[in-house]
C-alpha cells in the first residue's frame, strides 16, 4: 500500500474518530450543570474549558497527537497572601503542610505536578482513552477531578487559614 495513501487515510479516520468524540464530550458535558466554552489551540483536536456551580474551572481536551484519549486537567495557584504566610511560617509547620498537601494529592488518584517549591501551583490531571469512553466513565472521572480539586484547596484551607468553612458548603458530585 502507498505510504501518501495509507498516512491519508489515517489522518482521516483519525479526524472523524476525534469529531465523534468531541461531539459525545460535548452532548454529555450540555447535560451537567456547567458551563462550557470552547478553547481555541491549535495542538488540539478539540477543547473546552468548563466551569462548574461552584467556580472550579476544568479543561476537557484532546490533544492532537493523541486522538485516542479525552484529557481533563485542573489546578490551584497559591494566593500570594498563602505564599507569604508559607514563607513566614516555622519550619516544621511549613513541612507538616506540604507533607499534608503531597499525600492529599497522592490521595486524589489523579496525575499531578506541583510546580516551585514550595509549590506555587498545582496541576491535575486524569486521561480516558477512547476503548473506555462511556459517558457513565466521563462524568465519574470529571466528578473525581472536581473532588480532588477540593480536596486540594480544603487542605490548604484548613492549614494557612484554619477557619471553618462559612455559609453554605455542598457538593454534589
Amino acid at each position: 500500500m502507498d505510504s501518501k495513501f495509507s498516512n491519508r487515510y489515517l489522518s482521516v479516520y483519525f479526524d472523524k474518530e476525534a469529531n465523534e468524540i468531541r461531539a459525545l464530550v460535548e452532548k454529555w458535558l450540555h447535560e451537567m450543570d456547567v458551563k462550557i466554552e470552547p478553547m481555541r489551540e491549535t495542538e488540539l483536536a478539540f477543547g473546552f474549558v468548563v466551569d462548574d456551580p461552584q467556580g472550579k474551572m476544568v479543561l476537557v481536551f484532546q490533544p492532537l497527537q493523541h486522538t485516542d484519549v479525552v484529557i481533563m486537567e485542573t489546578g490551584f495557584e497559591f494566593p500570594e497572601q498563602y505564599l507569604k504566610r508559607l514563607s513566614t511560617q516555622e519550619a516544621s509547620t511549613r513541612n507538616g503542610l506540604l507533607w499534608d498537601l503531597y499525600f492529599t494529592v497522592l490521595d486524589t488518584q489523579l496525575a499531578f505536578e506541583m510546580k516551585g517549591t514550595p509549590p506555587k501551583s498545582v496541576v491535575l490531571r486524569t486521561a480516558i482513552y477512547s476503548d473506555a469512553l462511556t459517558k457513565d466513565r466521563f462524568i465519574q472521572e470529571f466528578t473525581r477531578i472536581r473532588r480532588g480539586l477540593l480536596k486540594v484547596l480544603w487542605t490548604i484551607e484548613r492549614e494557612l487559614n484554619r477557619q471553618v468553612p462559612a455559609g453554605k458548603q455542598a457538593y454534589i458530585g
